[in-house]
């Protein structure tokens, strides 16, 4: 009896790795592409797939108070340390002339259709909210450019790879367009 329950417990241990606290195997690993914003208000990078975002770069623009990434297709967004959520952008966005259709509202991300009111034109946006190691960003698309909801999508994907980046502790070397 004792054999078959050291047997089990054997078999056990082997089927779940050791016990040393490495989880590698069930971590998902992080793209190696990423993109830092190399300025000290925006300690952020974009982690991505190789070739997700061709061409993406992350500039500062100091005269609006922001970084703007943007990749060789055109995909644009604006990045702004700013504690303006979901729910006030709503607001914002639907005091306008314009009809308004959610394709994303939750408390991160607003994606939505913005039409006149005639339905004449459309127009597809992006706008998320972050809280990054204890800092509050906004990411918005460029307000003047219209995308379809393909390049919606990647936006969103874009956002979604953004996170707090520490230069310091982070040996890689960038493969970013910078």
């Amino acid at each position: 009896m004792r054999i078959l329950a050291l047997l089990g417990i054997s078999i056990i241990w082997l089927s779940c790795g050791s016990f040393t606290g490495d989880d590698s195997r069930n971590s998902i690993p992080e793209p190696e592409f990423f993109v830092p914003f190399n300025h000290a208000s925006f300690p952020l990078a974009a982690f991505t797939d190789d070739g997700q975002f061709p061409g993406l770069s992350a500039r500062p623009n100091d005269t609006f108070g922001r970084m703007e990434l943007q990749d060789e297709r055109g995909l644009s967004l604006f990045v702004m340390e700013d504690s303006t959520t979901c729910e006030n952008k709503k607001e914002e966005i639907e005091s306008g002339i314009f009809q308004i259709e959610y394709v994303i509202d939750n408390e991160r991300i607003l994606a939505y259709k913005s039409s006149l009111p005639d339905g004449s034109e459309s127009y597809h946006h992006l706008f998320a909210s972050l809280l990054l190691n204890g800092t509050y960003y906004t990411l918005e698309s460029d307000p003047l450019v219209s995308y379809n909801q393909s390049e919606l999508r990647q936006l969103i994907d874009l956002v979604n790879s953004i996170r707090y980046h520490n230069p310091q502790s982070d040996n890689r070397i960038s493969n970013g367009n910078l």
